[in-house]
């Protein structure tokens, strides 16, 4: 039985699929603080006294929709808290089975590819807050989440 997928393709996924979830970070990261900047609640107090503060507002395209102001800024920090729980450790996870050979190339390809997806979806449902039923959240979650308890079998048990 040939595979499909060579390690190679299985690196070139898996570095495709961080390059995604990392600017989907960016993104996340990059809405929150426009949303804190356009609703004047800064991190921390002595932000509201920096002198690039302009600058920043224009860089940062200050104008428009806010997205929800607090509201907007509160999702944007929990989704950032949740990214940060999973998709690392997703990532290295997945590495480290497909350098050592633990998890068959294709397997790990479909993996690594359907995790990006969920994640994807995951984060595009959470910023939009209470206008969508958590279904909608729960299912690419828990997709996620099977494709890591999946690679995590595969580096734990020889399951080739």
């Amino acid at each position: 039985m040939s595979q499909r997928c060579s390690k190679k393709t299985f690196l070139t996924t898996l570095c495709t699929a961080s390059a995604v979830l990392a600017a989907k970070i960016g993104i996340v990261h990059f809405l929150t603080v426009r949303s804190r900047m356009m609703s004047k609640d800064p991190a921390v107090p002595h932000d509201g006294g920096n002198a690039l503060l302009p600058v920043l507002r224009n860089a940062l395209l200050c104008f428009g929709s806010d997205f929800g102001g607090k509201k907007f800024v509160f999702l944007g920090e929990r989704l950032a808290k949740n990214c940060a729980e999973n998709e690392p450790f997703f990532l290295v996870l997945a590495g480290l089975c497909g350098m050592t050979g633990a998890v068959p190339n294709d397997i790990g390809c479909t993996l690594v590819t359907v995790f990006t997806a969920a994640r994807v979806a995951h984060s595009g449902v959470f910023l939009l807050g209470d206008k969508v039923n958590t279904a909608f959240r729960s299912t690419p979650y828990v997709v996620g989440l099977a494709c890591n308890f999946m690679m995590a079998g595969f580096g734990l048990f020889d399951l080739k």
